[in-house]
């Protein structure tokens, strides 16, 4: 559930300039909680590498196998 992105939120990165990579969303945002997530763009680098996520808390997710889920084996974590 994409909750809308605020005007001071960039919606791509890396934001200091460049070719950009990632679109960036936040995602299941409440007063107290959110995940960010970073999608890789069609056509970059990154293409096919899997969305990385992060909630308030810390936790770290990677689809690594790029299927569209982070429940797959070594996907709780960037590492």
């Amino acid at each position: 559930n994409d909750t809308g992105t605020p005007s001071i939120f960039s919606t791509q990165s890396p934001i200091d300039g460049g070719t950009k990579y990632y679109d960036l969303t936040i995602q299941a945002a409440t007063i107290s909680t959110y995940t960010l997530r970073a999608t890789p763009i069609t056509g970059t680098s990154q293409a096919g590498n899997g969305i990385l996520q992060i909630t308030n808390t810390g936790v770290r997710n990677w689809d690594r196998n790029n299927d569209g889920d982070f429940t797959d084996a070594n996907e709780t974590s960037w590492d």
